[in-house]
């Protein structure tokens, strides 16, 4: 699951660049894969 500690990474850079790193970093993942890390673990897990 993906996160970030928004506000505080604005002293360091921006929620849309650690988003677009993070995306990056796992683009070597399967879309399913992605997908889960990017959304559908947290619904999952919610219950969304």
């Amino acid at each position: 699951m993906w996160g970030s500690d928004w506000p505080v990474l604005n002293l360091n850079g921006s929620c849309t660049a650690w988003h677009a790193t993070a995306r990056r970093l796992t683009s070597h993942f399967e879309k399913a894969e992605q997908d889960a890390i990017f959304g559908a673990n947290a619904r999952a897990f919610y219950r969304l």
